[in-house]
Protein backbone atom coordinates (compact mmCIF):
# COMPACT_ATOMS: atom_id res chain seq x y z
CA UNK A 1 0.00 0.00 0.00
CA UNK A 2 3.01 2.17 0.94
CA UNK A 3 4.23 2.01 -2.71
CA UNK A 4 0.95 2.76 -4.35
CA UNK A 5 0.24 5.52 -2.50
CA UNK A 6 3.59 6.78 -3.44
CA UNK A 7 3.45 5.85 -6.69
CA UNK A 8 0.25 7.53 -7.38
CA UNK A 9 1.81 10.78 -5.36
CA UNK A 10 4.44 11.27 -8.13
CA UNK A 11 1.94 10.36 -10.82
CA UNK A 12 -0.28 13.54 -9.70
CA UNK A 13 2.79 15.47 -9.83
CA UNK A 14 3.37 13.98 -13.14
CA UNK A 15 -0.35 14.76 -14.56
CA UNK A 16 -1.01 11.32 -14.80
CA UNK A 17 -3.94 10.74 -12.59
CA UNK A 18 -6.37 7.52 -13.04
CA UNK A 19 -5.21 4.93 -15.37
CA UNK A 20 -7.96 2.40 -15.61
CA UNK A 21 -5.20 -0.22 -15.12
CA UNK A 22 -3.74 1.49 -11.98
CA UNK A 23 -7.31 2.66 -10.50
CA UNK A 24 -8.15 -1.28 -11.05
CA UNK A 25 -5.52 -2.05 -9.25
CA UNK A 26 -5.48 0.46 -6.23
CA UNK A 27 -9.62 -0.43 -5.72
CA UNK A 28 -8.48 -3.85 -5.58
CA UNK A 29 -5.75 -3.32 -2.84
CA UNK A 30 -7.97 -1.24 -0.55
CA UNK A 31 -11.03 -2.85 -0.84
CA UNK A 32 -9.11 -6.27 0.00
CA UNK A 33 -7.67 -4.40 2.85
CA UNK A 34 -10.87 -3.13 3.97
CA UNK A 35 -12.83 -6.79 4.27
CA UNK A 36 -9.53 -8.40 6.16
CA UNK A 37 -10.45 -5.73 8.91
CA UNK A 38 -14.39 -6.52 8.84
CA UNK A 39 -14.12 -9.57 10.75
CA UNK A 40 -11.42 -8.00 13.41
CA UNK A 41 -11.66 -7.54 16.92
CA UNK A 42 -11.66 -4.44 18.00
CA UNK A 43 -8.73 -5.06 20.34
CA UNK A 44 -6.77 -6.76 17.15
CA UNK A 45 -7.67 -3.67 14.73
CA UNK A 46 -4.67 -1.87 13.44
CA UNK A 47 -4.37 1.71 13.15
CA UNK A 48 -3.21 1.58 9.85
CA UNK A 49 -2.03 5.05 8.83
CA UNK A 50 -0.35 4.07 5.21
CA UNK A 51 -4.38 2.79 4.59
CA UNK A 52 -5.58 6.27 5.52
CA UNK A 53 -3.16 7.95 3.53
CA UNK A 54 -4.66 5.66 0.14
CA UNK A 55 -8.19 6.29 1.21
CA UNK A 56 -7.50 9.92 1.48
CA UNK A 57 -5.63 9.98 -2.00
CA UNK A 58 -8.97 8.37 -3.52
CA UNK A 59 -11.44 9.46 -2.09
CA UNK A 60 -12.64 11.93 -5.16
CA UNK A 61 -13.13 8.94 -7.14
CA UNK A 62 -13.25 5.65 -5.07
CA UNK A 63 -15.08 5.86 -1.18
CA UNK A 64 -17.75 3.54 -0.75
CA UNK A 65 -19.56 2.97 2.29
CA UNK A 66 -17.34 0.40 2.82
CA UNK A 67 -14.63 2.16 3.00
CA UNK A 68 -16.00 5.18 4.49
CA UNK A 69 -17.23 3.13 7.44
CA UNK A 70 -13.66 1.89 7.52
CA UNK A 71 -11.97 5.22 8.26
CA UNK A 72 -15.06 6.06 11.01
CA UNK A 73 -14.03 3.05 12.62
CA UNK A 74 -10.25 3.72 12.68
CA UNK A 75 -11.11 7.27 14.55
CA UNK A 76 -13.73 6.14 17.14
CA UNK A 77 -10.96 3.03 17.99
CA UNK A 78 -8.16 5.37 18.30
CA UNK A 79 -10.45 8.26 20.22
CA UNK A 80 -10.94 4.48 22.75
CA UNK A 81 -7.26 4.08 23.02
CA UNK A 82 -5.62 7.35 23.27
CA UNK A 83 -5.20 8.68 26.80
CA UNK A 84 -7.55 11.58 26.65
CA UNK A 85 -6.94 12.97 31.00
CA UNK A 86 -5.22 15.81 30.58
CA UNK A 87 -4.28 15.57 34.25
CA UNK A 88 -1.45 12.32 32.69
CA UNK A 89 1.54 12.75 31.97
CA UNK A 90 1.15 10.16 28.90
CA UNK A 91 -2.15 12.63 27.82
CA UNK A 92 -2.20 12.03 24.38
CA UNK A 93 -0.42 8.78 23.64
CA UNK A 94 -2.34 5.53 22.80
CA UNK A 95 -2.71 2.30 23.89
CA UNK A 96 -2.12 -0.13 21.59
CA UNK A 97 -3.98 -2.91 23.85
CA UNK A 98 -5.39 -2.30 27.19
CA UNK A 99 -2.18 -3.44 29.24
CA UNK A 100 0.89 -1.39 26.79
CA UNK A 101 0.61 1.85 25.68
CA UNK A 102 3.67 3.57 23.81
CA UNK A 103 5.15 6.73 24.74
CA UNK A 104 6.81 6.89 21.36
CA UNK A 105 6.15 10.36 19.66
CA UNK A 106 6.70 8.90 16.66
CA UNK A 107 3.65 6.56 17.27
CA UNK A 108 1.53 9.08 17.81
CA UNK A 109 2.49 10.92 15.22
CA UNK A 110 1.72 8.42 12.59
CA UNK A 111 -1.96 7.70 13.61
CA UNK A 112 -2.07 11.84 14.14
CA UNK A 113 -1.38 11.81 10.29
CA UNK A 114 -3.87 8.77 9.44
CA UNK A 115 -6.33 10.51 11.31
CA UNK A 116 -5.69 13.67 9.89
CA UNK A 117 -5.36 12.42 6.30
CA UNK A 118 -9.14 11.28 6.31
CA UNK A 119 -10.38 14.71 8.12
CA UNK A 120 -11.87 16.57 4.69
CA UNK A 121 -13.21 12.71 3.67
CA UNK A 122 -15.15 11.96 7.46
CA UNK A 123 -16.33 15.81 7.42
CA UNK A 124 -17.86 15.53 3.98
CA UNK A 125 -19.32 11.85 4.45
CA UNK A 126 -20.40 12.64 8.46
CA UNK A 127 -22.27 15.60 7.75
CA UNK A 128 -25.59 14.17 9.88
CA UNK A 129 -23.03 12.96 12.73
CA UNK A 130 -20.55 15.82 13.47
CA UNK A 131 -20.09 14.12 16.70
CA UNK A 132 -17.67 11.81 14.98
CA UNK A 133 -15.92 14.67 13.32
CA UNK A 134 -15.50 16.28 16.34
CA UNK A 135 -14.37 13.37 18.23
CA UNK A 136 -11.49 12.91 15.37
CA UNK A 137 -10.56 16.50 15.46
CA UNK A 138 -9.98 16.06 19.41
CA UNK A 139 -8.33 13.07 18.95
CA UNK A 140 -5.47 14.69 16.41
CA UNK A 141 -5.17 17.58 18.41
CA UNK A 142 -4.99 15.44 21.39
CA UNK A 143 -2.46 13.85 19.77
CA UNK A 144 -0.60 16.44 18.55
CA UNK A 145 -0.07 18.27 21.99
CA UNK A 146 2.06 15.29 22.96
CA UNK A 147 4.33 14.97 20.40
CA UNK A 148 5.07 19.00 20.13
CA UNK A 149 6.63 18.27 23.94
CA UNK A 150 9.22 15.88 22.38
CA UNK A 151 10.65 18.55 20.45
CA UNK A 152 13.97 19.52 20.74
CA UNK A 153 14.26 23.62 22.43
CA UNK A 154 16.84 25.22 23.33
CA UNK A 155 17.44 23.98 26.91
CA UNK A 156 17.78 20.30 25.47
CA UNK A 157 19.74 20.90 22.19
CA UNK A 158 22.17 22.72 24.56
CA UNK A 159 23.47 19.46 25.22
CA UNK A 160 24.11 18.16 22.15
CA UNK A 161 27.78 18.86 19.65
CA UNK A 162 25.60 20.89 17.29
CA UNK A 163 22.88 22.80 19.67
CA UNK A 164 21.70 24.48 16.49
CA UNK A 165 21.64 21.66 14.01
CA UNK A 166 19.57 20.05 16.20
CA UNK A 167 17.19 22.43 17.14
CA UNK A 168 13.54 21.74 16.42
CA UNK A 169 14.19 17.96 16.00
CA UNK A 170 11.82 15.81 17.35
CA UNK A 171 12.64 13.25 19.80
CA UNK A 172 11.55 9.91 20.45
CA UNK A 173 8.97 10.69 23.34
CA UNK A 174 8.97 12.63 26.16
CA UNK A 175 11.78 10.49 27.92
CA UNK A 176 14.01 10.04 24.70
CA UNK A 177 15.77 12.82 23.19
CA UNK A 178 17.29 10.30 20.45
CA UNK A 179 16.72 11.65 17.09
CA UNK A 180 16.21 10.61 13.53
CA UNK A 181 14.94 11.78 10.26
CA UNK A 182 12.08 9.96 10.56
CA UNK A 183 10.51 10.73 13.84
CA UNK A 184 11.16 14.18 13.18
CA UNK A 185 9.43 13.77 9.58
CA UNK A 186 6.21 12.06 10.73
CA UNK A 187 5.77 14.74 13.70
CA UNK A 188 5.97 17.67 10.99
CA UNK A 189 3.68 15.44 8.57
CA UNK A 190 1.22 15.75 11.44
CA UNK A 191 1.74 19.14 12.19
CA UNK A 192 1.30 20.02 8.38
CA UNK A 193 -1.80 18.13 8.30
CA UNK A 194 -3.59 19.69 11.25
CA UNK A 195 -2.51 23.27 10.54
CA UNK A 196 -4.62 22.51 6.81
CA UNK A 197 -7.38 20.80 8.96
CA UNK A 198 -7.75 24.27 11.50
CA UNK A 199 -7.89 26.16 7.91
CA UNK A 200 -10.82 24.05 6.42
CA UNK A 201 -12.66 24.29 10.06
CA UNK A 202 -12.07 28.41 10.60
CA UNK A 203 -12.88 28.57 6.79
CA UNK A 204 -15.97 26.72 7.20
CA UNK A 205 -17.05 28.74 10.23
CA UNK A 206 -16.25 32.08 8.26
CA UNK A 207 -18.69 30.66 5.87
CA UNK A 208 -21.48 29.61 8.07
CA UNK A 209 -20.55 33.55 10.06
CA UNK A 210 -21.06 34.92 6.71
CA UNK A 211 -24.06 33.05 5.69
CA UNK A 212 -25.74 34.15 8.89
CA UNK A 213 -24.96 37.65 8.17
CA UNK A 214 -26.53 37.58 5.07
CA UNK A 215 -29.22 35.73 6.01
CA UNK A 216 -29.73 38.66 8.39
CA UNK A 217 -29.64 41.49 6.32
CA UNK A 218 -31.69 39.71 3.68
CA UNK A 219 -34.63 39.27 6.20
CA UNK A 220 -34.11 43.45 7.43
CA UNK A 221 -34.46 44.27 3.62
CA UNK A 222 -37.44 42.07 3.10
CA UNK A 223 -38.80 43.83 5.79
CA UNK A 224 -38.06 47.22 4.94
CA UNK A 225 -39.38 45.92 1.53
CA UNK A 226 -42.52 45.09 3.11
CA UNK A 227 -43.25 48.16 5.04
CA UNK A 228 -42.55 50.49 2.05
CA UNK A 229 -45.15 48.16 0.02
CA UNK A 230 -47.82 48.81 2.89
Amino acid sequence: MVNVVEWHQTQRRKGIVDTSTYANSVVSGIDTLVANQADIEDIDFINDHWAMYAIAEMAPWHSPPSIVDYAVRTAKIAAQRQIQDPSLETFGIYENRPDRGDWSATATATKSEGLCAVYSLLAEQQQQDASVVESLYRTIQYGVSYQLQAQLRLEQALYYKNPARILGAFGRSIHDSSTRNDYTQHNLGSLVCLKRVMEIREGIESLQKDTEEQRQKRLEREQEELQNYE
